[in-house]
C-alpha cells in the first residue's frame, strides 16, 4: 500500500501507515497514521471504527453469523479509501482542538458525522 502524505495549511504532515480489520474486537477497523507537527515532533494516531458504526452507516443487520462477518469484511476492504478519509477528518479535528487521543473512536452514533464528511 503506498504511503500518502497530506500536508495541512498549518504545517502539519499526516502520513498514512495502514488500515487493519479486527473482526473480534470493538474496533472493527483501525487506521494508523504518523503525524508530524510544524516543530517536527512525531505523533502516532489510530482512529478506530466500531462495529456499530460500520453496521449503522452501511445498513448491515445487527446479529448474524459468518455470512454477515464475510459481508462486513468485504465491505471494509472495498471502502478502505473512505475509512482513510474519515480518519483524516478525525485527525484534523484533533489537531484543531489540540487533543491528541492516540486512538479516537468513531462509534455508531457518529454515522451522521460521517455522512457530512
Amino acid at each position: 500500500m503506498p504511503i500518502e502524505i497530506k500536508e495541512l495549511s498549518k504545517g502539519w504532515k499526516i502520513t498514512f501507515i495502514d488500515c487493519k480489520e479486527f473482526p473480534d474486537l470493538s474496533h472493527t477497523v483501525m487506521t494508523r497514521f504518523e503525524i508530524t507537527s510544524p516543530a517536527g515532533k512525531n505523533i502516532f494516531m489510530g482512529p478506530g471504527f466500531t462495529r456499530n458504526f460500520i453496521d449503522d452507516y452501511f445498513n448491515i443487520p445487527g446479529m448474524g453469523g459468518s455470512e454477515l462477518t464475510e459481508r462486513r469484511s468485504a465491505l471494509i476492504k472495498e471502502k478502505e479509501e473512505l475509512f482513510k478519509k474519515w480518519s483524516l477528518v478525525k485527525i484534523e479535528e484533533c489537531i484543531d482542538k489540540n487533543s491528541f487521543d492516540e486512538h479516537p473512536q468513531i462509534k455508531g452514533e457518529n454515522s451522521d458525522w460521517a455522512k457530512k464528511n
